[in-house]
């Protein structure tokens, strides 16, 4: 067998590790089920910390590195296992104006570790996730594949790809995100109230 074909098959073989691990990202990320993830207080300092700084700086908030990984623990308590894979936990990292995102994860009893990096931002309300790549290890995998197979297993409710960005359904938030971004190694941005253009 020649070194390409080892190489397709290989990726073939890693494709449903991250198909699910890229959904499990996802649906964790955005936040769908607000309710349930509430009273899971397990850092509830961090959730108070960010109250206060939007009623005190008129909608306008920062959230550090710290205060992101504060919130990851909120809405990931345990590893998310399905057949052979467990996702053990997600780590992410803001830096240079893009967000990684890292989920060590065990396939067989091999550890491996799945990666994106990107940018995230607002657009027509909607939270967005544009990918520059995707990763298991220092395997770099073909985007238009992953893209595709998210889009297939997506819920327009929750998230949905669109124009080869990721795109978080926000109706369900209880406030407007008007802005979004990462500067100077933190995340940025504005809330307002629903039906109000006008931030707070």
């Amino acid at each position: 067998m020649s070194k390409t074909k080892k190489v397709k098959k290989n990726k073939l073989k890693i494709m449903p590790i991250i198909i699910f691990v890229a959904f499990a990202i996802l649906v964790y990320m955005s936040l769908y089920n607000g309710q349930q993830v509430t009273q899971k207080t397990a850092s509830p300092n961090v959730l108070q910390k960010l109250t206060k700084d939007i009623l005190k700086n008129g909608g306008e908030f920062e959230i550090t590195q710290e205060d992101m990984n504060g919130l990851i623990g909120l809405y990931f308590k345990n590893p998310i296992s399905k057949g052979e894979i467990t996702i053990k936990e997600i780590n992410t990292k803001m830096l240079d104006g893009e967000f990684l995102i890292e989920a060590p994860i065990t396939y067989k009893k091999i550890n491996l570790v799945f990666s994106t990096t990107g940018k995230i931002g607002v657009l027509d309300g909607e939270i967005t996730y544009a990918a520059d790549d995707f990763k298991i290890g220092k395997l770099t995998l073909p985007k238009k594949t992953i893209m595709s197979q998210i889009s297939k297993h997506s819920k327009e409710d929750v998230f949905y790809v669109e124009d080869n960005i990721v795109k978080i359904n926000t109706d369900k938030f209880p406030l407007n995100i008007n802005s979004l971004e990462i500067k100077d190694d933190k995340l940025t941005g504005t809330l307002g109230f629903k039906g109000i253009k006008s931030p707070f």
